[in-house]
Parts: structure tokens; C-alpha cells; sequence
């Protein structure tokens, strides 16, 4: 059994059902859950951008990953206090292969390359340039012809060719010879102290190959075509790292998600299997929805709390683990509860991050020796975004409070979990004049 396990993905029509085949229901919601085990690190491996990366993540509710290497392995993030941030050490590794050129400076010397259709600017990156091809082009005699304008010139290269099912088109990505999906993946690992035993990584395309052939564990979702099945079990070294997904897991098709989980079922079956400790089945999860916030006093002293949130911390001090749901601000406050959750090993997925409104805070004063209570209103938590939230199993409780429903936003947001998971709803009555109104309560 492995104590911890590096999870790494593609993202397009591996997690993301953005193909032609079906999606099993209910799979990402699982692949939800199997992320956010607090010994699984999961990086999300893809040729899209950071941005390009969370717009994904948003729009096809995934969970945080802990990294992202983007680019096709050209650019790499580690996400630190609720930030991505660059690792620099990673482009400065790669970046002697191109003797500091960037992508752009390559461009003259493949222009006359008719087969070559440079792509968008945005796709375009310091460490990648990026090309369209025909769809039925000879990607070898092409990768040679690239070859042999760039080698006489000191540019040693990765060139991956890929074909984009949607498009119909080839996409052909010049990269740095140390840079792509591959050797990312084993930066990552020995950065972080990963071995080939505890790491998989899962695919679907022309542009996962280097990994799938290699002897890293790997697994190729049902959905890819059948010419990237028949090149990666032509190219592997050792047919026991390689799984080709096929379905049957829980009964799903091996599609998109699908695919990933029968993947680490395969390769650790730990993971799903009673009565193992890391069995993710053992028993319902406890999800708590409301503000976090700070309890600020006349004397400048400033305690961290909110009542769904102190739930959420004695839980955890109970060994429950919880998933707390709500949202700070990108102030100190923000930052400080981060720290604070990280440091009791709090689940950190569920807490988002708002750009424009502040951490909540509570003025307490007194009158006459009594505590007054000054709840200050438009704070990040009254503003958690639906399109934010962390996945949930299904078979959650989900704890809510009443204050954290004052305004619309947050109220929807609570909505969408409770209309999308059906779980059992425990509400903590905390009526706090101006907001609550008799009418909603009831309902």
C-alpha cells in the first residue's frame, strides 16, 4: 500500500467529456472524491494554458488541482495559498535547449513550410510554438523536415504531433528537448519526492504518448482512437505499465473520468477497496456551507471564526475531516485562514478566493458591558460562486447555517448543492437582525 499518490491528467477528452463518446453519470463526481483524499496530488497535465486550465476547471466543475503543467509540459504551476505560482526553476531547465531564443524567434526558419499553419497568438507561449497541420499529414517526415531546419541552427527540440478530433485538424507543438508531457511529470515527481511506484498518469491523444510508452504507470482512457491505442501498446517497454481502460469499473464505460478511476483501480486498488484505511467509500462525508470570518474587538485583538466554520474545526479536530465551503478575500485575512486550515490539515477545496470583496469581519463593541455585533455586509463569503464549488459524492450531510444565505449569490450557490446532490441538510437556526426574514426561513 502507498502512503501518498501522484495523480496526473489530461485534461481534454480525458477529464473533460468535450468528445464524441458518452460520459458515464456520476463520474466525475467520484474522480471528485478520489481528489480530494488528503494522500492523493493531483496535476493536471494538458496543452492549455494556465488560464485555458481554469477556465476548464470552472466550467466543468473539477476539483483544485495541486499543480498544472501546462503548455504540453512548457510551463509549470504549483499552487501556493490559494495562488499559482510560476516554477521558474522549471523554464530556466528548460530553456538552454533553445540557447534563450523564445518561439517567436523560431518562426522564420519553418515559414516557408506550406504544411505549417501558425496558430493563435494565445496559444503561442515563450517555451511552445504552436502550428496547425492537415489532419491526414506523415507527422514523421514532418517532425524530420522541422528537424532539420532547426538542429543546424543549435535548437534542440521536442516536436509533438497530435490530431484535434473536434477540429479535424493536426496540432504540431515545438518544444524545448527537455520540455514536454514526460519529462515535466518526472520534474514534478523528483521535485516533490514521487517515485514511479506512488505516480500515474492518465490520457488519450498523440500528445500523452511520451508518458504512456515510458515506464511511468500509465493509463489510456476507453475514448481514444484506436490508432493512439495501437501506438502506445506498439512503443511501451514493459506492457505492465500500461492500462487501457474498457469499462465495467462500478459499472461505467471507461470514458473521459471513467477511464482515470478504473485506471487507479487497476494500479492501486487501495484506494476503492474496504476495509483498507484509504477506502473512499467507508462512510458519508460532512460538508459545511457558510462564513468564515474574524471577530474584531475595541482592543485590535481579531479571533477567526463564524459559526459554520468553528464546526468545521472541531470536526476536524475529531478526525471527520469535513469539507468546508465558503468564501475570503485576496487580503491578509484570506491568507491568514488559509494558513490556519492548512496548519489543522483542513481540506482546503472548498474554499474559494474573491478577487474584489474583502475577508468578512464582525465589529464587536460594547454598551454598557454588553457585546454588540456589527456583521459587515458585501464580505467574500456573501458571494460564493456557484460555478466555484468543490464536488460532492452525493452521500454527503451538508451543514448550513442562515447568515451565510443573506445575499443572493451565496443563496444560489447553496441552492445548486443541495438540487444537484440531494444530501441530507442539517441548518443551524443563527438569526441575526437585519438578516433574516420571516418568510424564507420558514421555507
Amino acid at each position: 500500500m502507498i502512503d501518498r499518490l501522484l495523480l496526473c491528467s489530461d485534461l481534454d477528452r480525458t477529464l473533460l467529456p468535450n468528445g464524441a463518446a458518452p460520459e458515464s453519470p456520476g463520474a466525475r463526481d467520484l474522480f471528485g472524491q478520489l481528489a480530494g483524499h488528503p494522500r492523493v496530488h493531483l496535476a493536471y497535465v494538458s496543452g492549455r494554458d494556465l488560464a485555458l486550465v481554469e477556465s476548464a476547471i470552472a466550467e466543468y466543475h473539477l476539483p483544485q488541482p495541486h499543480f498544472v503543467l501546462g503548455d504540453v509540459g512548457a510551463s509549470m504551476f504549483q499552487k501556493k495559498d490559494g495562488r499559482w505560482e510560476r516554477l521558474e526553476d522549471w523554464e530556466r531547465h528548460i530553456a538552454a535547449d533553445w540557447q534563450g531564443r523564445a518561439g517567436r524567434d523560431l518562426q522564420e526558419w519553418l515559414a516557408d513550410i506550406d504544411d505549417l499553419t501558425l496558430q493563435e497568438e494565445t496559444r503561442q507561449q515563450a517555451h511552445k510554438l504552436s502550428y496547425f497541420t492537415p489532419a491526414d499529414i506523415d507527422s514523421h517526415w514532418l517532425r524530420r523536415v522541422v528537424k532539420q531546419r532547426l538542429e543546424p541552427r543549435g535548437i534542440r527540440s521536442n516536436l509533438i504531433w497530435s490530431l484535434d478530433e473536434k477540429d479535424g485538424k493536426g496540432l504540431l507543438d515545438i518544444l524545448p528537448q527537455r520540455a514536454g508531457k514526460l519529462e515535466a511529470v518526472r520534474f514534478l515527481m523528483k521535485k516533490n519526492g514521487f517515485s514511479e511506484e506512488n505516480t500515474l498518469f492518465a490520457g488519450d491523444s498523440g500528445n500523452d504518448l511520451d508518458v504512456m510508452v515510458s515506464s511511468l504507470k500509465s493509463v489510456l482512457v476507453a475514448n481514444a482512437r484506436e490508432a493512439v491505442r495501437r501506438e502506445a501498446l506498439s512503443g511501451v517497454a514493459n506492457p505492465e505499465t500500461l492500462y487501457l481502460a474498457r469499462g465495467g469499473f462500478r459499472d461505467m464505460n471507461g470514458n473521459y473520468s471513467a477511464g482515470v478511476l478504473e485506471g487507479v483501480d487497476h494500479f492501486f486498488p487501495e484506494f476503492f477497496q474496504p476495509p483498507n484505511p484509504l477506502n473512499l467509500m467507508k462512510s458519508p462525508r460532512i460538508a459545511i456551507f457558510g462564513e468564515v470570518l474574524f471577530d474584531c474587538f475595541p482592543d485590535g485583538k481579531r479571533i477567526l471564526g463564524g459559526a459554520p466554520f468553528n464546526v468545521a474545526w472541531h470536526l476536524q479536530a475529531f478526525g471527520e475531516n469535513p469539507l468546508f465551503i465558503s468564501r475570503v478575500g485576496r487580503d491578509q485575512d484570506g491568507q491568514a485562514v488559509r494558513q490556519a486550515m492548512r496548519g489543522w490539515g483542513m481540506d482546503l477545496r472548498g474554499l474559494q478566493e474573491d478577487p474584489e470583496n474583502e475577508t468578512a469581519i464582525v465589529a464587536v463593541s460594547f454598551e454598557a458591558g454588553e457585546p454588540r455585533y456589527d456583521i459587515v455586509e458585501n464580505r467574500a463569503f456573501d458571494f460564493m460562486n456557484a460555478r466555484e464549488l468543490p464536488i460532492l459524492s452525493g452521500g454527503e450531510v451538508l451543514y448550513h447555517g442562515t447568515l451565510a444565505t443573506r445575499k443572493k449569490e451565496a443563496a444560489a450557490a447553496l441552492d445548486f448543492l443541495i438540487e444537484k446532490y440531494r444530501p441530507r441538510v442539517f441548518i443551524d437556526v443563527n438569526l441575526r437582525a437585519p438578516w433574516w426574514e420571516r418568510r424564507p426561513v420558514r421555507e
